[in-house]
């Protein structure tokens, strides 16, 4: 230090130089570093959380179109009811909605299930705990999702199986529960992929 003191100025430009390029590399080197971690993040987002938010947005547009030929069924179970067009028109585009609604219900638990495995599979390969979280945060919608839907799905086989057993009061009373639940359901996905648009 003493011979710090001693030396002459051009030595001492030459020492804090030297300082300071040595901070700066380091500071470079961390940035390097932050800059390869954030990269990741990133290709982790693209391989792991865009699919599964693609698979969601497909649940929804499935749900939405199920949602379509419920409406149907009920407006052919209701016109049959009230015999205001041929009975056995009715009861064939009844059929159809009916047939239509099942088939995307296997659709929808196909979805729920590969939604729910990619879910598992990305928590097992993020790189960082913030991602971690969000993925468990989803996985957690999803079983929710599928439960809230399953209860949907047979109060709505239960549904149809009244009206075709002839058990109108049933059907009835079916109905506004199941109308709520479709409603809540469509509600509450829409404003989860609003929320997950911000992300």
């Amino acid at each position: 230090m003493n011979r710090l003191k001693h030396a002459k100025n051009k030595t001492k430009v030459s020492w804090i130089s030297g300082i300071l390029i040595f901070v700066l590399l380091g500071v470079g080197v961390a940035s390097i570093n932050f800059m390869f971690q954030f990269n990741k993040e990133i290709k982790e987002i693209a391989q792991e959380d865009m699919p599964i938010m693609e698979v969601i947005t497909q649940i929804t547009i499935h749900k939405l179109e199920q949602t379509h030929w419920f409406e149907r069924a009920m407006r052919h179970a209701a016109a049959g009811i009230h015999r205001q067009k041929n009975n056995e028109e009715n009861a064939r585009l009844f059929g159809v909605a009916k047939d239509e609604f099942i088939k995307i219900s296997s659709k929808l638990n196909e979805e729920f299930d590969h939604a729910l495995r990619m879910s598992v599979k990305a928590q097992k390969s993020a790189y960082t705990e913030h991602l971690k979280n969000e993925l468990v945060d989803i996985e957690e919608f999803l079983k929710s999702m599928e439960k809230e839907y399953g209860e949907y799905n047979k109060r709505i086989v239960e549904l149809f199986s009244s009206f075709e057993n002839g058990n109108i009061v049933k059907a009835e009373r079916l109905i506004n529960e199941a109308e709520k639940l479709d409603d809540d359901f469509n509600l509450r996905l829409e404003a989860w992929l609003m929320e997950v648009d911000k992300f």
